[in-house]
């Protein structure tokens, strides 16, 4: 697994997980992952996250984010099972990867149809498939702190989707993140 993290003073932008101390402990338990092959095997044999539940890893996460297994143990289970499938971590805003002109084209990586379906996804089961999904298009690079916070922010946006302005809102952030690339793109920029 390689393991590239955010340069500090890039000013990325995390609308959940702005705790640097969070950020740590969150890739320290992903790059355990690397050396715990039986435990990362668990969780990608993961369908659902509710066979997340009863992981051995998913526990340790919960231990990192206990907030989180408070307000959302269903959410968590998705940042477990999703960052399972990552192999290297890095590429930044994670819905801007999926926005980027694949080499020697001018369609996105992930269609717009399917990333349309994807910010969609109506519960946790739908938005993890669909996440694991882009994950495995992606060639299993994502920055995991940018995908853990978008699943989280994704979630709290479901729990209280008047919470906060539609410009921070989980739908509007990411939209705006994966059409950036390719607008500038079809603008010759």
């Amino acid at each position: 697994m390689t393991d590239k993290t955010p340069a500090a003073g890039k000013g990325p932008r995390y609308a959940v997980l702005q705790d640097e101390a969070e950020h740590r402990k969150l890739f320290g338990w992903w790059k355990s992952l690397g050396d715990n092959r039986g435990e990362r095997a668990e969780l990608r044999r993961c369908e659902t996250p509710e066979q997340v539940l009863p992981a051995k890893a998913f526990h340790r996460l919960c231990r990192i984010l206990p907030q989180w297994e408070e307000q959302d143990l269903l959410a968590l289970a998705v940042v477990a099972g999703v960052l399972a499938h990552v192999e290297n971590a890095g590429g930044g805003s994670f819905a801007r990867q999926l926005g980027t002109p694949t080499e020697g084209s001018d369609k996105p990586l992930f269609s717009e149809l399917r990333f349309q379906q994807l910010l969609a996804a109506h519960d946790h089961g739908e938005f993890f498939q669909r996440l694991r999904r882009a994950v495995k298009q992606a060639g299993g690079t994502a920055d995991i702190h940018f995908l853990a916070d978008g699943i989280l922010h994704w979630a709290r946006d479901r729990a209280d989707a008047t919470a906060a302005r539609p410009s921070q809102r989980f739908r509007y952030t990411w939209a705006s993140d994966y059409f950036q690339p390719t607008l500038k793109f079809a603008q010759g920029e």
